[in-house]
């Protein structure tokens, strides 16, 4: 409960209200506080930890009886026992990396999503150690298995809407998990002379949970993507409560049970490979999909085995094979993210890039997040399209640009993607992409994938590491714009938007520089507070915005919605880039937190109306 109370404090009251520097005060005097009371602890202990007196009617205690008193009144554990505890908290310790990676990732990246998760977890535990009854955790042991067969499907036909039903499916799911497996562990606990040892392993166990997900899973399944949240969903299929009858007497798995799971999986992968050529094709990433066609697409090729798997669910071991099965078959499912080109794995993602569905276009995509994409059948320089379309706020832009009478000298790009926006470069010039991650980096400057930096016009490099701190070690006064994407799935990383952050901006732009941020996010309102935190830098800023909503003519062309921001220290009167009828200029900036190295307030930017 107070690990609890502490995790839903710190985003909700103790980040919107101290700086970093206070909390850091805050925390080292907690410190001493509990170093305080662990050191009175000890003394207390000490000072009453002498021989106990002996009574004595007892007479004299001889070694021999000396040694039967210290000797343990119950058994240690065995190692089977060990070995069910790890294996019982790392489950829900991986499963809790997973669940918040997937619904983080691929279904809405919403910012302190993670918070839920962790909280369910934590809750788990609250309740299974304080008196979990065994009819309330033999119901939650039955209804598991089939919540797991439903977020099998919801993985394998790639279903994210409606939200809020797919998120609750995964959440709650991950909850009943954590109950069961926490609950077993509450049930087996030992004697009091063992709990120590219990904790440990109970401990060590959530500790290699963490390990698999965020170290051996991207090292093992480098080129696989994210295989251990489904991994984790099968191995929570064969977790089943002991109360539950239905498991005690359970046979162990023959060889007929392995043959049923290589029919099943046969079967399945005959419909994934037929049903989408023969009945009903999936459409586009980037185009809405009807929700009966993705029933009828999935429910033919997962559906149908699924009924099979379910008439499994009295026998664990099967059950969680054939639900694997179905893991393994949908491997060979195109889905709407297209034939699968490359797929890399590091520690910021997996990224992959994938031939959409149509066969017309080349993406890379984060997770369901089109990071940039161009068509297959364009010989030569491709042409821009995403956020950077010759008629959106980008293309204007340098449109813009071109009018001026000096000419453009270095550009800096924050975030590289597939290269796009260097089709708007031009000979004499040198373009410094800035970019993080080098599974990017690499696929980028890859023609057999992307031509954007292949064809590029100007001088480029591409600077691999934070932007921030590359940025500051290049001289001031170096760039003519600097455009700031730097995106990770559809979230900006915080630090790019502080005020310490814009400050350096502008001193590596010349004076008639420009800067450029895409704010494009479905759930923070960031223009406002790009426009009050810059503005805390230099208040003779000229602040232009454009949300660019493109029609049904220019998405053909590749357009997507998009919302950029431009600041600039130059006199509106002489700079022919400010008066684009496209860009609408603010005058007015409405009050609200200006965003720190030391502060930042996620709640207080959220998009209240969802426009």
């Amino acid at each position: 409960a107070g690990s609890l109370v502490g995790l839903l404090g710190y985003p909700l009251i103790i980040e919107p209200r101290l700086t970093l520097a206070e909390q850091q005060w805050l925390f080292a005097w907690a410190v001493v506080g509990y170093a305080v009371l662990t050191t009175a602890c000890v003394v207390a202990v000490v000072r009453n930890a002498g021989p106990e007196p002996v009574p004595k009617e007892h007479g004299e205690i001889t070694a021999e009886l000396d040694a039967a008193l210290r000797k343990p009144m119950t058994a240690a554990p065995t190692a089977g026992r060990v070995a069910r505890w790890v294996f019982l908290s790392a489950l829900p310790s991986s499963l809790l990396l997973g669940v918040t990676t997937h619904v983080s990732t691929n279904l809405a990246p919403v910012p302190l999503l993670w918070v839920v998760p962790l909280a369910l977890y934590l809750v788990s535990f609250i309740l299974v150690f304080a008196r979990w009854p065994d009819g309330l955790h033999a119901a939650i042991g039955y209804v598991t298995p089939v919540l797991l067969l439903f977020v099998a499907l919801s993985l394998l036909v790639d279903a994210s809407e409606p939200f809020a039903l797919i998120g609750v499916l995964h959440m709650g799911t991950f909850f009943c998990v954590c109950l069961v497996c926490h609950g077993e562990l509450a049930k087996d606990r030992p004697a009091a002379e063992h709990l120590t040892v219990f904790y440990f392993w109970m401990s060590l166990g959530g500790v290699i949970g963490g390990l698999v997900n965020g170290l051996f899973a991207p090292l093992l399944f480098h080129r696989v993507g994210m295989v251990e949240y489904p991994l984790a969903v099968v191995l929570a299929a064969a977790v089943r409560p002991r109360v539950c009858r239905a498991t005690e007497d359970e046979p162990p798995l023959r060889a007929a049970d392995v043959g049923l799971v290589l029919v099943l999986l046969g079967l399945t992968v005959v419909l994934v490979l037929l049903v989408p050529r023969y009945v009903v094709a999936p459409v586009d990433l980037d185009v809405h999909e009807s929700f009966l066609d993705k029933l009828l697409r999935g429910g033919l090729m997962f559906g149908l085995p699924a009924v099979a798997v379910a008439a499994l669910l009295r026998r664990p071991s099967r059950y969680a094979l054939c639900l694997g099965a179905l893991f393994v078959a949908g491997a060979f499912d195109v889905g709407r993210l297209g034939e699968t080109l490359h797929m890399e794995r590091n520690f910021y993602g997996v990224v992959r890039v994938s031939r959409s569905p149509d066969g017309k276009f080349i993406r890379l995509v984060h997770g369901t997040t089109i990071h940039g994409q161009q068509r297959c059948d364009e010989p030569g320089r491709p042409r821009p399209m995403t956020y950077y379309t010759e008629s959106g706020p980008v293309g204007r832009l340098f449109q813009d640009l071109g009018k001026r009478k000096t000419k453009l000298h270095r550009v800096a790009v924050v975030g590289l993607g597939t290269g796009t926006v260097a089709y708007y470069a031009e000979a004499g010039e040198h373009w410094t992409f800035f970019e993080i991650d080098p599974a990017v980096a690499r696929i980028a400057q890859n023609p057999e994938y992307f031509g954007h930096l292949h064809h590029c016009k100007a001088q480029y490099d591409v600077v691999l590491g934070d932007a921030r701190r590359n940025l500051s070690r290049l001289p001031n006064e170096t760039f003519d714009v600097i455009i700031l994407d730097g995106f990770c799935s559809d979230a900006m990383p915080v630090h790019l938007l502080t005020r310490e952050a814009f400050k350096l901006y502008f001193q590596k732009l010349t004076p008639t520089g420009v800067l450029a941020v895409n704010v494009t996010n479905p759930h923070l309102d960031l223009p406002p507070l790009v426009a009050r935190t810059a503005g805390s830098v230099d208040d003779r800023l000229t602040v232009l915005e454009y949300h660019d909503r493109p029609g049904e003519r220019d998405r053909q062309f590749g357009s997507v919605e998009s919302q950029w921001v431009i600041l600039a220290r130059s006199d509106p009167a002489r700079d022919p880039v400010l008066f684009d009828p496209y860009w609408w200029r603010r005058t007015a900036v409405p009050p609200g937190p200006i965003w720190r190295d030391d502060f930042a307030n996620l709640l207080a930017v959220w998009k209240k109306d969802g426009n």
